[in-house]
């Protein structure tokens, strides 16, 4: 697995790419994506080579990112991704993981499928199907 990108939980995607942008002399890489299944609004602005900062909007109530902003937002999950992320979620949770979500389709990555877990020590891991392209 690979690192994919740093998921950030802020209030409102516009006024965030307007601060990174100075911080960090990026633009984002992709518009704005809303995601009804994940109950998100995100966007992608590229940090290094092949690795993003993943901004993410609560879209309306029920959000599931929506206590974690009312808790300050920020540094939300680290993505990898994956050849076979089935195989991936059944090797993480016999080490003690605890699947939250997925695996299910992602409106951002063009349907591909994602999961969330949770560790103790790791904390919030989201699992991205590779593209099959």
């Amino acid at each position: 697995m690979k690192v994919h990108h740093f998921g950030f939980v802020v209030r409102n995607i516009r006024q965030a790419c307007a601060s990174f942008r100075p911080l960090f002399s990026v633009e984002p890489s992709v518009p704005v994506v809303h995601d009804s299944l994940q109950r998100v609004s995100v966007t992608f602005l590229p940090l290094l080579e092949g690795v993003r900062l993943e901004l993410i909007e609560p879209a309306g109530p029920g959000s599931p990112v929506e206590r974690f902003l009312a808790a300050g937002g920020g540094l939300h999950h680290i993505c990898f991704q994956t050849p076979n992320i089935q195989a991936d979620v059944e090797r993480l949770r016999q080490l003690g993981m605890v699947l939250v979500s997925g695996p299910t389709p992602a409106a951002a990555f063009a349907n591909r499928q994602i999961a969330f877990l949770y560790g103790s020590e790791s904390r919030l891991v989201e699992l991205l199907e590779e593209d099959g392209t």
